[in-house]
């Protein structure tokens, strides 16, 4: 199998896998890859290596600054805990290399509060938060897809400036 630099992901087994775009399966390579993201997972019950139930978005989130524009290749996803209770939307940002930005700061922690998700911590404060449960909501909409926890090759992760 032929692979450029955003190509293939070693060992896209599943089905379900298979047919995630490249780019959503790096977004949450690069993120497992992390030092961090190890500890993050345990907080929420989950490990590198399980398989999570992962929803997908790209573009602007509403409530937020930047515009359509600049924001267009923004990747999220939203990581849910095996409880349903909890999980983490990232966001990671495409470089013209094709290699995937991720970092703690737009890592947001989340908590299910009756039908609602609501952010904490990472990058901004109070009005940032509520724009980020927002879209988790919107995300939370769509079906899941289920996805193992493995780290990223490193070439396809870019270190945030």
């Amino acid at each position: 199998m032929a692979c450029s630099l955003v190509g293939c992901l070693a060992a896209a087994t599943s089905p379900q896998e298979s047919r995630l775009p490249q780019q959503q399966m790096s977004l949450v390579g690069c993120w497992v890859a992390e030092p961090w993201a190890a500890d993050a997972l345990r907080k929420v019950g989950l490990s590198i290596g399980d398989t999570v139930n992962a929803k997908f978005g790209r573009g602007p989130i509403d409530g937020m600054n930047g515009d359509a524009k600049s924001d267009a290749n923004d990747l999220h996803a939203l990581l849910l805990a095996p409880d349903g209770k909890q999980g983490y939307l990232l966001t990671g940002f495409p470089g013209s290399d094709g290699r995937i930005t991720v970092s703690g700061a737009m890592t947001y922690p989340l908590s299910r509060h009756g039908a609602h998700w609501a952010a904490g911590e990472g990058n901004g404060g109070l009005w940032t938060y509520r724009a980020m449960g927002r879209y988790a909501d919107k995300l939370d909409q769509q079906p899941a897809t289920s996805i193992p926890l493995r780290a990223a090759a490193r070439q396809r992760c870019a270190s945030p400036k």
